[in-house]
């Protein structure tokens, strides 16, 4: 699995769905700020073979991401 971490709760939920819309599954997840150089708490976990294609949705729908993780 791949996570992508996101600065808000919100965030990750408009994530989701966006994602979700697009047919990838994403889940969102609570991650440990330590791991993300901004202190991130959350994030989505979606398959490792659409990790390209999620991101490519993220930035054509402009929504804001922090670290790619796998």
């Amino acid at each position: 699995m791949c996570l992508i971490s996101f600065k808000t709760m919100t965030s990750s939920m408009q994530a989701v769905s966006v994602l979700k819309t697009a047919g990838i599954s994403a889940y969102v997840v609570s991650i440990d700020p330590n791991l993300t150089k901004h202190g991130c708490s959350y994030g989505i976990e979606i398959p490792n073979t659409d990790a390209g294609r999620a991101v490519s949705v993220l930035n054509k729908k402009n929504i804001k991401y922090g670290e790619v993780f796998g």
